[in-house]
């Protein structure tokens, strides 16, 4: 892999990595991968909407998790970009596309919570899988994939004046803390910060704190800042597999900016502008599905001296960012 390639899939992962390895095309969104999990496109779930007419008056939407609850989370994040434009110093046959890919599936047992809330959970962690591919100009790919050895990982997590805390619990043979660092960036303790705690009713809106997108994306890179809104709105009630709940549809518009090591060190910025849509039990107090996607941008800005004249250039990707998280509860 050569030095841009790198360099330019430091800026393009979000926190993913890749080697190299061999694949003739990209996975397209419904599609069965002939050796990963499919895209989901849409609600998994049953929905039927509530006649308009009888979803009148305000409703109670807030979080509802009390100690004992166990939940299962299977969190995805799919992202493909592209090289924006032309430089004459890259030579032929270097990136044009990435593609990746992580799938997160565990368990979530509530050990204390507050106003529904939870504050400290118990997780055991089911599978872990990661898919990362360079497309070039010649029609070739490298890629890396596999799932992590995580199955049966179990870790707690405790919210500690506003922090995340991780303490490990078991380990099986084989795993060591290092291998965890990638399984916990996805990891956040609920998705209570979208609701607003509060009756409301069809049409409502309200504004969720940015720094909260961390319970979508996952875990704020060190010394990444976030800029940006989160604007959601109540659009009706429906039966989701039967179970009373609030439609909402959510707008995420985020700046992320950090400063990191690669060839040299860079300032990167990432926007993303996404849209999508939330579905949260009304009675159970807990989220039931969640997708969102759109644009992303990341601009690449190197910082102080570079080895040659290549990596001294600013780069820019864009592509598209699509989030699926579904919520069952633990029978």
């Amino acid at each position: 892999m050569t030095t841009l390639a790198r360099r330019v899939l430091a800026l393009a992962s979000l926190a993913l990595f890749l080697d190299a390895g061999c694949r003739s095309s990209f996975p397209k969104p419904g599609e069965q991968d002939d050796d990963g999990p499919a895209i989901e496109e849409g609600p998994p779930g049953q929905v039927v909407p509530v006649d308009p007419a009888a979803d009148t008056g305000a409703r109670r939407l807030a979080p509802g998790l009390v100690p004992g609850d166990r939940i299962v989370r299977d969190a995805r994040i799919e992202l493909t970009m592209d090289r924006v434009g032309e430089t004459a110093e890259l030579p032929a046959g270097e990136l044009v596309r990435s593609y990746l890919f992580r799938s997160r599936r565990y368990e979530d047992e509530v050990l204390a919570a507050a106003a529904g809330r939870p504050t400290t959970v118990r997780r055991t962690y089911f599978e872990s899988f990661e898919k990362a591919e360079l497309g070039l100009s010649g029609g070739a790919v490298k890629r890396k994939e596999g799932n992590q050895a995580v199955e049966g990982v179990r870790v707690r997590i405790a919210e500690v004046d506003g922090q995340l805390e991780v303490k490990e619990e078991a380990l099986p043979p084989g795993v060591t803390e290092g291998d965890l660092e990638e399984v916990l960036i996805l990891d956040t303790v609920g998705l209570s910060a979208f609701v607003p705690g509060r009756e409301v009713e069809p049409g409502a809106t309200w504004s969720v704190p940015i720094d909260k997108v961390a319970e979508v994306l996952g875990k704020k890179p060190l010394g990444a800042d976030y800029q940006g809104t989160i604007l959601a709105r109540y659009l009706r009630r429906v039966l989701y597999d039967g179970d009373e709940s609030a439609h909402i549809e959510l707008s995420i518009d985020l700046v992320q900016t950090d400063r990191q090591e690669a060839e040299v060190p860079f300032a990167k910025k990432t926007r993303m502008v996404l849209s999508g849509e939330l579905y949260y039990s009304f009675g159970q107090g807990r989220p039931l599905y969640l997708r969102a996607s759109g644009p992303t941008t990341i601009e690449y800005t190197p910082q102080g001296e570079a080895p040659d004249a290549l990596l001294a250039k600013k780069f820019v990707l864009q592509g598209e960012m699509t989030i699926t998280i579904q919520f069952d509860r633990a029978r």
